[in-house]
């Protein structure tokens, strides 16, 4: 009396074979006949739950998070060129375990130096999603020392304290303690003002 059944495809592109049979009350079955189907093959790319985000900035490092709308494997693209032009002049990163969230640290980079990069996403078919190109700008080679004094200490916490919650707008405002550039002194420049605490720089 149920005139359908839903199948979930054991995967996509798999062929299988159906047949009804009906059985009544008093134990009477009858058989239909059988059936080939072939599932659709998956097409669809995954994508990000949000753009991928800047988090830890270093001199020489960066932190770069995301997530996708299904399992997936990823590489980054870094250049620094705004078109990517030179990508090809630096190596590529790349995440192979197929998860939902990734964070990647990319690292040998230099101080002060404006990159641009994509994450390219792709799913167990081989579907594949680049995300649009984004850029972040190094911390500078003393990052973190705001009394430049070569060590990164209490004193310049107490700096970074006084701006924290500022905007570009406010008097109190740091330059140099918004890490990412991104115009207020919040939680992620704390995270990266936490890093560089007990960094001891070259005089001279």
């Amino acid at each position: 009396t149920v005139p359908e059944f839903v199948v979930t495809a054991p995967s996509p592109g798999a062929t299988v074979f159906w047949q009804v049979v009906a059985r009544d009350p008093g134990g009477l079955v009858q058989e239909g006949p059988v059936f080939e189907l072939a599932f659709a093959e998956d097409e669809t790319p995954p994508g990000f739950a949000g753009s991928p985000t800047i988090g830890s900035i270093t001199p020489i490092s960066v932190t770069i998070t995301w997530q996708t709308t299904e399992a997936a494997n990823a590489r980054i693209r870094l250049a620094t060129e705004p078109d990517l032009s030179d990508s090809t002049t630096f190596s590529e990163y790349e995440e192979t375990d197929r998860v939902l969230f990734q964070s990647v640290l990319v690292d040998s980079l230099d101080a002060g130096l404006t990159y641009y990069y994509r994450v390219v996403i792709a799913d167990e078919f081989g579907n594949q999603f680049a995300g649009s190109i984004g850029t972040f700008t190094t911390a500078e080679p003393n990052a973190g020392d705001l009394n430049d004094d070569g060590t990164v200490d209490f004193g310049d916490a107490l700096i970074f304290a006084a701006s924290f919650g500022s905007t570009t707008s406010d008097p109190e405002f740091g330059v140099r303690s918004d890490f990412n550039g991104d115009g207020v002194v919040n939680f992620t420049d704390f995270l990266n003002f936490a890093s560089l605490f007990g960094t001891v720089y070259p005089q001279g």
